[in-house]
């Protein structure tokens, strides 16, 4: 049973943290990067307006968590190239991608036991 609980904590922490991770860093589709351009150079009643900030508000909100992080457990470079080649394959085209998945991937390596040995404290507490 301990063990069931510990799986899905692991994958409720996990689909949380990809989910707040899309909705940062999601590439916008091509599509939509085409009719930018087109609203932007047809000069019609039907502009976009975008500001870059607002575009890339995300990556500077990871860039702060995720640098310091990448600085105690930095990869190496061919490391980084292959995460980068999958993560592209995957949809995540950022140049980002693979820093942000490495801060993700401590945190959850960092956090998740720490949030079982509580769950194991608590249970035990209840079991006295």
């Amino acid at each position: 049973m301990l063990l069931i609980i510990a799986i899905s904590t692991f994958v409720c922490i996990t689909l949380g943290m990809l989910g707040v991770y899309w909705l940062f860093m999601r590439p916008q589709s091509a599509s939509t990067e085409r009719l930018k351009r087109l609203a932007n150079t047809s000069g019609g009643s039907a502009t976009v307006s975008v500001s870059l900030d607002e575009e890339h508000a995300g990556e500077r909100f990871a860039d702060r968590i995720a640098t310091p992080l990448n600085r105690l457990v930095p990869a190496s470079a061919a490391e980084v190239q292959k995460l980068q080649k999958k993560l592209m394959q995957a949809g995540f085209r950022s140049n980002h991608a693979p820093i942000i998945y490495r801060t993700i991937q401590l945190l959850t390596m960092a956090t998740l036991p720490a949030m079982i040995a509580l769950n194991m404290r608590d249970s035990g507490a209840a079991l006295e």
